[in-house]
């Protein structure tokens, strides 16, 4: 929709400073409004002494990769569609309770479509701007990878929660440098916050090996599947099927974050002032 609304203001506006511009960033955002993963965790002090503690986390922390489009509709006043892809990182938490542990780790996928309210303020090489915008997240997944057991027997596992669509709201600050004496280029320097929540819709466990042996293929569809709602109903004088997945509340993880991104913009096509 906001390609098309881009293509109709060229159109429509010929006068104006028609400048449709292509920026590839790359960047990476620290945790923010995070929640429990999963609801506590234990930690291991010494041998008869334990902690119990929440632990924390926001899927939205990691790597991101950002490609967008902006067009000015009117002098300091843009429309804009921005695509970012975002690599988790990776979170881990250990418990060792000899000759017994577990390692597990945590980390998210996500890709955020962003239509955006671009506002700038140009200077005589620089021009600062804001922008804001609603973002949904396609392909979301959080990934989950255990590893335990003790000096005979370890087991490996990994479990990937998915389907669904995220919801949020992204907003920036930043600043643009002009290179070149066509002033074609833009060196992009910018500080992102994304407040998003996700909650997947389906749990699949890909992998189970014991002792480096896979035995996946033992468990039943129910073993490795659920499906999560909203509304979870269940007849306790019903045994489960287990050629069906089983089902689990909907639960929303906190994919916000807040971050430096850096890159490059070209003026696809310049027009007159």
């Amino acid at each position: 929709m906001t390609i098309v609304i881009l293509f109709i203001c060229t159109a429509l506006i010929p006068d104006a400073k028609s400048q449709i511009s292509v920026q590839a960033q790359l960047g990476y955002a620290l945790p923010w409004a995070e929640n429990d993963v999963p609801d506590g965790s234990i930690t291991v002090k010494s041998s008869n002494i334990q902690e119990i503690d929440l632990y924390k986390k926001s899927f939205g922390a990691g790597q991101y990769y950002t490609f967008s489009l902006s067009y000015p509709v009117v002098p300091n006043f843009s429309l804009g569609l921005q695509f970012s892809y975002l690599s988790g990182a990776k979170t881990s938490l250990t418990v060792d309770f000899s000759p017994n542990y577990s390692v597990e780790t945590y980390s998210g996928r996500m890709l955020w479509v962003t239509p955006q309210i671009l506002m700038e303020k140009p200077f005589r090489h620089l021009t600062a701007y804001v922008g804001i915008g609603p973002s949904v997240g396609l392909s979301g997944k959080i990934i989950k990878e255990f590893k335990d057991g003790n000096q005979s027997t370890v087991y490996e596992s990994k479990g990937i929660s998915s389907k669904g669509m995220a919801y949020g709201v992204s907003s920036k600050l930043g600043v643009a440098y002009f290179i070149g004496k066509k002033k074609q280029m833009k060196l992009l320097a910018e500080i992102q916050l994304i407040s998003a929540s996700y909650a997947p819709r389906r749990g699949d466990l890909v992998k189970l090996n014991k002792n480096g042996t896979d035995i996946l293929g033992t468990l039943t569809v129910s073993d490795r599947t659920v499906v999560y709602k909203k509304n979870q109903i269940t007849d306790q004088t019903v045994t489960p099927d287990p050629n069906q997945p089983s089902e689990a509340t909907l639960r929303y993880y906190a994919f916000s974050s807040v971050g430096i991104n850096i890159g490059i913009a070209y003026l696809l096509f310049v027009g007159k002032e």
